[in-house]
């Protein structure tokens, strides 16, 4: 290529992704090529508005973003690297695209404050009984939410108040 091409300048255009090549022969020639730059990786990767409004609409449809990723596979959608979703794709897009998680309370399910409160014991004491297994709690989007019925209540009560008494 040196015996062909005497020089070569590069000049990037202002307000384009573009560069503009002057090349020099070694006949006494000149040619400019203008070539397209690449998408900066940020921006080939970016989501389109189809994938961010299925998203948005799981998280009010769906309980987590586990199902809102299983949804997402289910439809043929793929991911900017021409993956399937996975939970933390979602919750991605749902940072970037200020997309509230989805709320995942059930009728009747308190968290672990709210039942810590409602017994008058700790939350370590409600951590307590659930590695015990006292109670069975629903794990969704790292909140563990807790069903009581009357039977386990009038036994948690019982269990608090036994708690408070060694206090």
């Amino acid at each position: 290529m040196r015996l062909i091409i005497k020089d070569i300048t590069v000049e990037k255009l202002s307000g384009k992704r573009q560069l503009l090549l002057h090349i020099r022969w070694q006949g006494g020639t000149r040619e400019e090529l203008v070539i397209d730059l690449p998408l900066p990786i940020h921006e080939r990767l970016r989501y389109g508005e189809e994938i961010v409004s299925a998203v948005s609409t799981g998280a009010e449809q769906l309980e987590d973003d586990h199902q809102i990723a299983e949804a997402l596979n289910a439809n043929g959608h793929l991911s900017a690297m021409e993956k399937q979703f996975t939970a933390s794709m979602v919750k991605w897009i749902r940072y970037k695209h200020r997309i509230p998680i989805p709320s995942a309370r059930r009728a009747g399910e308190f968290t672990v404050k709210e039942t810590a409160l409602k017994f008058g014991v700790s939350t370590g004491t409600i951590y307590y009984w659930i590695q015990r297994r006292i109670i069975h709690p629903r794990k969704s989007n790292a909140t563990c939410w807790i069903s009581i019925d009357s039977s386990k209540e009038s036994e948690l009560i019982k269990r608090a108040e036994k708690s408070r008494s060694k206090r």
